[in-house]
Parts: structure tokens; sequence; C-alpha cells
């Protein structure tokens, strides 16, 4: 019937719907040859219609002839909104040919490409959102510059512990210690009190280093009521300066009631202890809470990215005072270290996570205004050794270079340097 309508003449845009629809009855039928020579002749028909180079597209990347899906991706993409009345598929003409792209750029080896495209793409597209952002992972790579392992003695909080997550607060760095190994297997942990069991509790401890010296933070002091619980001690401690020239810090603590809940507290350089604790409440009620940046040199919080939320702790409750828009990839964005003043600009390095097992963990730089803190551009994804459970606590600039303090699999804690001009950055 559609090769009757085609023939019959008359209206091009019915007639190239005839043979659009004779090459999709033919990929029904199982006759690929004739699929394509029909979405062919509808191409050649009206060169104006991306319907057709999408149709061939999709099939040849699905059946992994990837450089014919390239070729058709092409074709395709550089077509405009087709100004036909008929039968258009408008997400062919706002995306679709993207969507393409950042699977098969891996393929015909543009990997850079590829993982510009995938950026892109989440932050500008609105299908197919979890398949890009999934698949990204192929194209992140190494920072590629020179590893070193962090100086502080592995035994300097005990045998049952190993370095791991660093923060910096000028020149001293905060040392987390944890007793745990992860198998790089399936993540799965391994807790060592005297031996190693997967029943042991998993404890923190902290460690100030100074350059030369490693001294066991005390923690006996800290004015929490802790409670029983398989985690222990104060995790992630950000260590900061304040609007008042204190320096402070906040932590994850699982033990101040029962949901795990951010702590702030004075970093003690005197008495080497974290001291005059309290727990922040969210300005909703959760049951976990993690990664709270504060702002250095002001009272302000960067709470969450999606929307991005800034606000100010007040008796103990985080309120929040400013909100921006942020595009749907910003949801995965948690804050890692604590953020540096570049010119008038806020420099936040942020991570995402794939929660497969293992997990896997990818960073970025967010970069916001100094003022109101309206997120501006981001960097491309990178990760700094490779791609597993990495994490970075501590960062600072040195010129035009970035330092970074970061652990691998919550262990071996290292440092590495990169030039600025190292990092590519797309707008938000």
């Amino acid at each position: 019937m559609y090769k009757r309508r085609f023939h019959a003449g008359g209206w091009d845009e019915e007639r190239w719907y005839s043979l659009f629809m004779i090459a999709d009855g033919y990929l029904k039928l199982d006759e690929p040859l004739k699929f394509e020579m029909y979405m062919q002749k509808a191409m050649a028909f009206r060169p104006g219609r991306a319907e057709a180079p999408y149709a061939l597209a999709k099939y040849f990347r699905e059946k992994g002839e990837h450089y014919k899906a390239w070729y058709y991706t092409l074709r395709g993409r550089s077509i405009p909104m087709s100004a036909d009345a008929l039968f258009i598929d408008k997400p062919v003409y706002t995306g679709r040919f993207d969507y393409e792209a950042t699977i098969l750029l891996y393929y015909v080896g543009k990997h850079e490409e590829g993982l510009r495209e995938s950026v892109k793409y989440l932050l500008t597209k609105s299908e197919h959102l979890d398949s890009v952002y999934q698949n990204m992972g192929f194209y992140v790579k190494p920072l590629g510059t020179p590893i070193t392992n962090h100086p502080v003695p592995r035994d300097a909080a005990g045998s049952d512990f190993h370095p791991t997550s660093v923060s910096f607060v000028g020149d001293l760095h905060n040392v987390r210690f944890v007793n745990y190994i992860i198998d790089q297997r399936n993540g799965s942990y391994t807790m060592k009190e005297g031996t190693y069991s997967p029943d042991h509790k998993v404890r923190t401890r902290n460690v100030l280093w100074d350059g030369k010296t490693a001294t066991l933070m005390d923690e006996s002091n800290t004015g929490l009521a802790l409670l029983p619980h398989r985690i222990e001690g104060l995790e992630d401690v950000r260590v900061y300066v304040d609007d008042l020239a204190v320096t402070r810090f906040v932590a994850t603590c699982a033990q101040t009631g029962p949901k795990i809940r951010v702590v702030q507290g004075d970093y003690n350089l005197s008495s080497h202890s974290l001291r005059n604790c309290k727990v922040l409440e969210p300005p909703t009620d959760t049951d976990c809470e993690k990664n709270w940046l504060p702002v250095p040199g002001t009272s302000s919080v960067i709470y969450a990215w999606h929307p991005f939320q800034v606000g100010v702790v007040k008796d103990s409750k985080l309120e929040i005072r400013a909100m921006h828009p942020t595009p749907w990839f910003f949801r995965h964005l948690r804050g890692s270290a604590v953020p540096i003043r570049m010119g008038q600009e806020l420099w936040v390095l942020t991570h995402y996570v794939e929660y497969t097992q293992p997990r896997k963990y990818y960073h970025c730089i967010v970069v916001l205004d100094g003022e109101d803190y309206k997120p501006l551009r981001m960097s491309l994804p990178f990760v700094f050794r490779a791609i597993g459970v990495e994490y970075c606590l501590g960062w600072k600039a040195e010129g035009d270079s970035l330092t970074f303090a970061f652990s691998s699999w919550d262990d071996n804690p290292c440092l590495t340097t990169a030039p600025i001009s190292r990092f590519e950055w797309m707008d938000v």
C-alpha cells in the first residue's frame, strides 16, 4: 500500500513518508538490505529530512557496524529542523543524533571528543540521560600528572590503622586514618581490630601532619554524646578558616543519633584536638548527610547541587540562603574538597559515583560566581590514577597549578600537581 501511495504522486511529504514506512516494513520483515535501500531512497527523495539517516544510524549502531552508523550520524546531524508539516519526529532534530554520537565516538576512536560530547549532552538534553551518564565512564582518563606518596607515616595512628584522605589548611594536613580495607573485586569491607574481620567496626582517627611530624588529634573532648554504632569516629574531616579567622572543621558522624549527620567544631592547633562540636541539622529531615562544603572566609556552606543550594548555620540548623537551577547532571555531584578562591570566582572540586560493585568515582571542578555562587562552568571529568574508589578531600592552588591529595581504595594517600591549562571547561 505504501508503494502504491508513492507511485500515485501528489504531495511530496506523503510520498517521502511512504518510502520511510516501506523501509520500516522491510526492517520488521528482517530484510536489512531492502531496509537500508529504501531509507536511502527516502534520503535522496527528501534530503532535508533527518528521520531516515537517524533510523540507519540507530540500526547500524545496534548491529555493531559503528563506522556505518557514524557516517549516517554525521549525515543526519547536519540537517536543521525540517519546515515540513507532516510526520516530523522532533527529537530526531533536537538531540537523538547527539545521543548516537556519545556512543559511537568510543568505537570510532575519538575518545576525547566522546567525553566532551557526553558532558555537553548531559548539560543540555533530556532523553537517555541515565544511559549517557553510565557510558561516560568509558571516556574518562587519568590526569596523567606525576604522582607521589603522601609522606605521613603509615603507623601514625596505631597498628590497626592506615592513612587515607587528606584535608589541607594552609601548609597543614589533616590525614584520616581508617582500620579497614576495601576488596577491589567487589567493594566489600574488612576491618582490623588486631586481626581482620568483616564483623569488626569501622573506625576512624585523625592525624595532623605539619610536614615533619604526625600528631594524633585528640577526639576525647568533642562535646558530642556519642552512641554505639558500627561506624565510629569523625569521618571525612574538612578543615577550613571561617569568617572569624577561626580554624574549624566539618565532618560526618554516625554516632550522634539514629541518622547520620554532619558535625562542626573547632580544629584546635595548639592542643591538637577536635573540640566544641555540635550536630548540624539539615534544611529538611533526611537519613544521611555528608559532603557539606564550608566556604572559607565566610559563614556559608554548600549543601546541594541540583538545585544548587548554599546556606548558613543558625542555631545548629542549616538555613538555605541562595538557590540556583542546575542541569540534570548536577544531581550526581557531591562535594569533595573545601572550595578555593580564584580571583572573583569560587572553585569547587566535586565527585560523582557509579554505584557498581565496586563503586567508581570520577572528579570534576565546578566554577561558581564568587558573590552569588551561581554555577558558571565545569571541567570535563577526570580521575587521578585509575577508575575505582578514588577520593579527594584536599586541594590548593599554587600559581598556575592545582595540587590535589587523593586516596585510592581508602588507602595510600598521594599528591599530584596539574597545570590549570590541563583542564577543559564547559559552560553550565
